[in-house]
């Protein structure tokens, strides 16, 4: 961190430094979530939403970062349900960065998908760096079990390295990420046992939340919510908290129970206001989008059918949007709509406190009104019934929905639907190496509950064959049911092989699978999303938006650089990297993982390497420019390894130097794609490694595969000693050393470009 110091850094006073940051005093229990006891790893914060939720964890992390920078960890996560969520915390946690002029020294960062945005991934680079991270409960909690959506397989080990050590967790709204939330609370849980580098801290945060998760786990936890000084004498919480908020009951038949509420929602709607109305499914917003399309009024419209260019859209001016808002669930903790008037259907108790955070939220008004739209005989989905009779419990006690009145009722046990994660669950998912049967790889039944088999559908311009080059983006994809998705189309389409980075014609896709479309055959609405009907032609996405990159690493253009300097640099940022990470207990590991850093691409000195990169005598590491490798497979890390294990060194050191690419770690296989009698990963017997500097007195003399081959006869004797690793160190200590490597050596390729 600079030492030019910001007022922020300057003032040690937590509320003077508070007031920088927001422009106004703590509430009472923001200031007693700063007071917390920090020897328990896992705090609740209970408290309604508009009442400064993501002020009180953000500005209590910034000020520990400027003023207990030792026994703050150096990434605070912030994990949400929603993508629209997302963007709206994203936006306050950079005003409140710009206030406190810190905006310079410390970097947010947003994991969404789906959103038309390019996935930011250049935090990965910051392992030595305080920085914040908000993403969507999908990025973050695939992330932390070893299966990040929408990034590399290769870089999966790097991410649930960050996401997992040094690093305080944030999970907002915990009602609404249902089975996430318990695996969040189980990572806590695992991390605890099986251990973790810097601390790893879990705060949860809701309106409605429910404890017993934690103590059916026997987890010790402190409470914090709101005190009674925040509901009397600080003005500002007061005034939102008894904010009068007026519930209305309306019944309707079931039939034309649309039409009803079409002519309800147009008898109350007040012009120049927000009248926002929530219904249960897709199929029932867009026929009540059509009811009121010739009314007249000024009409949005959002659901989960959109791909993420149009979400992004549509979602861009919600908030000074006035008019009539049609949407389902995906708006409950979204952007801060001020409702004048909400009108909702039947859901489950913590989802109707949230709908009603939508009404009234700021004051703007003078009062509100929410409605309660019960339709006789209505199909409870997408809801589960028990989940309604309790909301239908609670409902019966209501006069009026202020938060004050809201706060004072017990929510019911929140149903946690999907698997529950365990700790050999866990230890299956830390390997990364490529299966023919994806579904492996499939970590939503830990995020969203049961196994999403939804398919993502993209729309582009071909006729028959795909342009080869073509690599998807989160912001052309549609999520579909394959019931849905069948209905519209039956014939052979394209899907994503993500093993060979291709595209594969086949007869039936499978679920969660990326498929292809022509245009041409429609069945998107850039107004209604999907839609199923072939006049709906979609648009084509800007090109700003698309491109043919596989991903968006940004990197120069490399120069000549020999072995022994990019050693010798490799070493020397791992040593900077462990300079400013003082506050870990790493002391019995430094030495290893910066002699690991030194010797990482000492197969670099293969031949097979050698002969793609030049025709000289020296040993290069880095060429402009390479030529194919003779044999298809072949992994210089490997190589490394086998040398280091060659020199004497220990298995965890010849472990993170296999791991550096993320391409060799619990498997020596080659992957199912390759030719085995291409050799071991492009290795044989009979091949020599070349004696080479390794910068400073480190040397490598000539080795022969061979000599490996002995003590490794069998692949199997390479994964049994990383089970011993892993019993011993744990999956997320070990995914950091892999880490701390990688990004040492990624910081040194970055000293020679150009």
């Amino acid at each position: 961190m600079s030492h030019s110091f910001t007022p922020a850094q300057r003032t040690s006073d937590y509320i003077e430094f508070f007031k920088l940051g927001t422009g106004f005093e703590p509430y009472p229990y923001q200031l007693k979530f700063h007071q917390r006891n920090h020897n328990y790893a896992i705090h609740t914060l209970i408290a309604p939403t508009g009442l400064g939720k993501t002020e009180c964890f953000t500005i209590d992390w910034l000020f520990g970062i400027c003023h207990e920078r030792k026994n703050t960890p150096s990434r605070l996560v912030i994990s949400l349900p929603m993508r629209t969520l997302t963007h709206q915390t994203f936006a306050r946690v950079g005003k409140i960065l710009e206030r406190l002029k810190l905006d310079n020294q410390i970097t947010s960062h947003k994991l969404v998908g789906g959103t038309g945005e390019v996935m930011d991934r250049s935090w990965c680079n910051l392992i030595d760096k305080p920085i914040i991270i908000i993403g969507t409960q999908d990025q973050i909690i695939s992330r932390q079990l070893f299966k990040g959506y929408a990034t590399s397989r290769w870089e999966w080990p790097i991410h649930a390295a960050l996401l997992n050590n040094d690093v305080r967790i944030i999970v907002d709204e915990t009602q609404l990420q249902g089975v996430g939330y318990l695996s969040s609370v189980l990572l806590q849980k695992f991390a605890v046992e099986s251990g973790h580098f810097g601390k790893r801290e879990l705060v949860l945060c809701s309106a409605t939340l429910d404890a017993n998760i934690l103590q059916e786990r026997k987890l010790s936890y402190q409470e914090i919510g709101l005190e009674n000084e925040d509901r009397s004498s600080h003005c500002a919480a007061a005034q939102k908290i008894n904010f009068l908020k007026r519930l209305h009951h309306l019944t309707m038949p079931n039939q034309d129970y649309l039409k009803h509420i079409a002519q309800s929602i147009f008898r109350e709607h007040i012009e120049g206001t927000l009248s926002l109305c929530i219904v249960n499914t897709v199929d029932d917003a867009i026929n009540l989008m059509e009811y009121l399309s010739e009314s007249g009024l000024s009409l949005k419209f959002l659901h989960a059918r959109f791909r993420g260019y149009e979400r992004m859209t549509l979602c861009a001016d919600l908030d000074t949007f006035r008019g009539i808002v049609i949407a389902t669930q995906v708006i409950e903790a979204g952007i801060d709509l001020d409702a004048r008037k909400l009108f909702t259907m039947p859901c489950p108790w913590a989802s109707f406190v949230q709908r009603c955070g939508r009404a009234g939220r700021n004051a703007t008004y003078n009062e509100c009104d929410v409605y309660l739209l019960d339709i006789e005989d209505l199909n409870p989905l997408p809801y589960d019934i028990l989940d309604l009779k309790e909301f239908r419990k609670r409902f019966e006690q209501l006069s009026d929905v202020n938060i004050s009145t809201l706060l004072n009722i017990s929510p019911p046990k929140q149903s946690i639907k999907g698997k529950h994660l365990t700790l050999g669950c866990l230890i299956g998912l830390f390997d990364t190496h490529p299966k023919k049967d994806t579904s492996i790889d499939d970590v939503s039944q830990y995020i969203r509950g049961e196994i999403d088999d939804n398919l993502s559908v993209m729309w582009r311009d071909f006729t028959e064959t795909p342009d080869p080059e073509w690599r998807y983006r989160e912001e052309e994809l549609c999520r579909i049911s394959p019931k849905k998705f069948y209905k519209f189309y039956t014939k052979p389409v394209w899907v994503w092989n993500n093993g060979q980075e291709c595209w594969d014609l086949v007869d039936k896709p499978r679920s969660n699978q990326i498929v292809l479309l022509p245009s041409s055959l429609g069945g998107y609405s850039d107004t209604l999303g999907f839609t199923g009907n072939a006049d709906d032609l979609p648009s084509t996405i800007p090109v700003d938006f698309i491109g043919k990159s596989k991903n968006n690493r940004l990197v120069g253009k490399t120069t000549w650089v020999t072995l022994s300097q990019h050693s010798s640099d490799a070493r020397n940022e791992l040593l900077k990297i462990s300079e400013n990470l003082h506050h870990l207990n790493l002391k019995e590991f430094w030495n290893l993982v910066i002699e690991c850093a030194q010797w990482h691409d000492l197969g670099k000195a293969h031949p097979q390497f050698q002969d793609a990169i030049n025709n000289d005598q020296n040993i290069w590491a880095k060429a402009p420019s390479m030529k194919p490798y003779q044999r298809s497979g072949f992994r210089h890390e490997l190589a490394s390894a086998i040398g280091a294990l060659l020199h004497d060194k220990s298995f965890l050191f010849a472990y993170i130097v296999a791991a550096h690419h993320g391409k060799v770690r619990v498997h020596l296989d080659n992957f199912y794609w390759f030719k085995d009698e291409e050799g071991f990963r492009g290795l044989k017997e009979g091949d020599k490694v070349h004696s080479c500097s390794l910068g400073g007195d480190a040397l490598n003399k000539d080795l022969k595969i061979d000599e490996f081959l002995i003590k490794f006869p069998d692949t199997k004797d390479w994964n049994q000693c990383i089970e011993k690793e892993i019993e011993s160190l744990g999956v997320f200590k070990l995914s950091y050393l892999e880490a701390l490597v990688r990004i040492a050596d990624w910081r040194a390729s970055a000293l020679r470009e150009t």
